[in-house]
Parts: structure tokens; sequence; C-alpha cells
């Protein structure tokens, strides 16, 4: 195993802005715009502090000694400033419309990862998307069996998993649907259907329906 750092263990505490709505979009099985709200709406109630910016080549050492993971000395800010932050969501910066030295300057936001966990913590059903998962996540929808599809797309038209409806019981729906189906060759299929399987098609149909 390669040798990591003190300040590369210490990053490893810490999640961008990407990463805490894919961790979002695992744990509530949401949209990214879903996900990317209820984190500025849970940065602005101040719940996911202390924040810090990341580390920049020409960043000070703090003025009483050195830290394993220097960092700047200024801090993001607290509270309901984030309801009019400027993010560039695609890579994690936020526009510093607070410091004194960095006005104005676009700065990667890094958030501790166990407040986002503890504030959207994962069911044993959900895994994080990582960027590969996510790349992949419309794909899945053709990996899986026909009849699935087609009865998670019956049930979503009344109800919504996660939101009108607790997961289990949404799962339960979508194998009771698909008991008994026959395949083209007159059987019943052996496989059944994880709550992670139907998880994943329901989050990969949502973020379908929000790129069209």
């Amino acid at each position: 195993m390669p040798y990591k750092s003190e300040a590369e263990r210490e990053r490893e505490n810490w999640m961008t802005l990407p990463e805490a709505v894919a961790h979002i979009r695992s744990a509530d099985c949401c949209d990214e715009k879903v996900a990317r709200q209820q984190l500025v709406k849970a940065l602005a109630d101040g719940v996911l502090g202390p924040l810090r910016w990341d580390r920049e080549e020409d960043d000070k050492p703090p003025p009483f000694g050195y830290a394993p993971a220097t960092v700047p000395t200024d801090a993001p800010p607290l509270g309901r400033d984030w309801l009019a932050a400027i993010i560039r969501w695609k890579t994690g910066t936020v526009r510093d419309d607070w410091s004194e030295h960095r006005n104005g300057k676009w700065r990667l936001l890094l958030i501790h990862r166990f407040k986002v966990k503890q504030q959207w913590p994962l069911s044993s059903a959900s895994e994080p998307l990582s960027s590969a998962s996510d790349a992949t996540a419309k794909t899945h929808v053709v990996n899986v069996d026909v009849k699935l599809g087609g009865a998670i797309t019956h049930l979503m038209k009344t109800q919504q998993p996660g939101r009108t409806i607790e997961w289990q019981r949404f799962c339960d729906q979508v194998r009771d649907a698909c008991a008994g189906w026959k395949d083209q060759t007159n059987r019943v299929p052996k496989r059944g259907f994880s709550d992670k399987t139907i998880q994943r098609y329901v989050a990969s149909m949502r973020n379908d329906k929000l790129d069209k």
C-alpha cells in the first residue's frame, strides 16, 4: 500500500461539493438538483461547519506553528450567506465574497466528511455514487430485466419512493409486481431483485428526467 503523508490522510477527512452531492444522492436516492438544494440549505443552517478552503500555493501557515495539513487562516462563512453564494457545482469552487484578501476569487470548498455522513446517513442498501458509478447510472437501466423496468415505471406514476412511500415497502411492491412473470420461453425467472438494484434503477430514471 502506498505511503500517505499526514496531510494526505487529513485531506481524506474532507469532501468537495461534487463529492457531497454524490453522497446525498445515494443516501436519499434523489436527483442532482434536489441534492444541491439540500446541501445549500444545510450550509445556510450552519450544521455542516466548520468549513474550510482547500490549501493553495500562496497560503501562509498558521501564526502559531505548523499544522500537518496547512490550511488557509481565513475560513468560509457559516449561516445564511450561503443562500446567496455563487457556486460552480461541476468544479466545487465558490466565489469568495467574504474574505478581505481574496475577495472575488474562486476557491475550492471543503466540508468535513463526518458532518455530511451525519446529516445524510447511508442505508444498508445504499452506496456512495463515485464519478465512475455516476457515469454508468443511465446505462444501468438497459442492463436489468424489462419486467423490472415496467413495474417500477408503473408504480412511480402514483408514488415516489423515499418521499411518499418508504423504500422498503416500495421495493417489496416492485418484487410482488415481478413475481410470476414469465419470459418468452414461458419460464418464471428465478433471479430476484435486491433493494440495491431497485434503488439504482430509480436513481438512474430520476437522473434521466432531470437531463431532459
